[in-house]
């Protein structure tokens, strides 16, 4: 069953419906711990007719739909632009970053749309802020999945706390820069560095898993400063993923012309439905220029 909130109007307004979305993904997520060894996002779905095309979308808060009534999310609204013909997954956790979405398939959590159902696209949203999830550097991300490069190849370790309970010297570091600031700075072009690294390889390997797991193409959408020059290590992240062969689609380039105020929830800097409304509109145009969608 799909939940159903008003429609959001004010900050206060999308607070409360972002903490009952919490509560219901909370307890669904303690539920599902008792089966499974690791806790992902519990996919919610549109309904849709029988054999109907399926559409994945995951990530974190973006396609999650933080503030907005689950009627109002991407995927929802992907769904409704196209008739609730087809069948969109919402498979996403504020907080699901790509080292997140790269175990999940590895675990075999997305294995059950590939009998009898037809994926055609997975979609997913990132920010520069989930650049910096990959080495687990905030606290919430303690528990997440750690991933290291092995020959340029992600390869998965365990925990974020696992590592740094067995390895004093990387707890003794994450420590250091938590509590000291001076700490946060040495080394840190280095890092960056590493976390861009280790953030593009585990979309190529993403990238790979959607086509040998569901036979299915991956987008990313991405929502980008728009004043940072060409030469800005952001701006050479996004060159290297189109290397890889990654299609991007620039959220600002569907939202120009509209008011940022209109975008984007006050005080909370999440999508408004008006947003991902016209994100949906041109991911739906993109994917029928690609051959991944009926007109």
């Amino acid at each position: 069953m799909v939940m159903y909130f008003p429609s959001v109007n004010s900050s206060r307004e999308a607070y409360f419906c972002s903490v009952a979305k919490y509560a219901r993904s909370a307890l669904a997520m303690l539920i599902r711990s008792f089966f499974t060894p690791t806790m992902f996002a519990v996919p919610v779905g549109v309904p849709a007719p029988p054999g109907a095309d399926t559409y994945l979308f995951t990530g974190s808060s973006f396609i999650f739909g933080q503030g907005l009534p689950d009627d109002e999310t991407l995927p929802a609204q992907f769904a409704h632009l196209n008739g609730d013909k087809v069948r969109t997954i919402n498979f996403s956790l504020p907080g699901y970053g790509v080292n997140h979405m790269v175990r999940a398939f590895e675990a075999g959590l997305f294995d059950r749309y590939k009998e009898g159902e037809k994926v055609k696209a997975v979609i997913t949203w990132i920010t520069p802020s989930q650049i910096r999830w990959v080495t687990g550097d905030d606290e919430w991300l303690l528990h997440s999945p750690r991933y290291v490069l092995d020959n340029g190849v992600p390869r998965y370790t365990g925990s974020f706390l696992r590592n740094r309970l067995t390895n004093p010297l990387a707890g003794a570091g994450y420590l250091a820069r938590k509590y000291f600031a001076f700490a946060q700075q040495i080394g840190e072009a280095q890092r960056q560095a590493e976390q861009a690294d280790l953030f593009v390889a585990l979309f190529v390997r993403l990238q790979q898993l959607a086509r040998e797991r569901l036979g299915a193409p991956l987008y990313v959408i991405y929502s980008w400063p728009a004043d940072v020059p060409p030469n800005d290590p952001l701006m050479k992240l996004l060159d290297r993923l189109r290397q890889a062969g990654i299609p991007l689609i620039d959220a600002d380039e569907m939202t120009s012309g509209h008011a940022r105020d209109d975008l984007v929830i006050p005080y909370e800097g999440h999508p408004t439905a008006l947003q991902t409304r016209l994100v949906a509109a041109g991911l739906k145009q993109r994917l029928i220029a690609d051959g991944q969608l009926s007109p």
